[in-house]
């Protein structure tokens, strides 16, 4: 069935239902990125800190 002939409503709740699907997937990435980037950064950061404080003559 061609997409002209579908109700303009049905069309629309299509096209909202597709992007919030690709909205989700992208949340998801986001989500995904920030959990492997903050242990990371943390790590990299206390073991600067050690170093520096390694490093520091008291």
């Amino acid at each position: 069935m061609p997409l002209n002939s579908l109700p303009s409503v049905v069309r629309h709740s299509q096209i909202r239902d597709v992007y919030g699907a690709v909205e989700d997937v992208e949340l998801l990435f986001l989500i995904k990125k920030l959990v492997l980037w903050v242990p990371n950064a943390l790590s990299n950061a206390l073991k600067t800190l050690w170093l520096d404080l390694r490093n520091f003559d008291f």
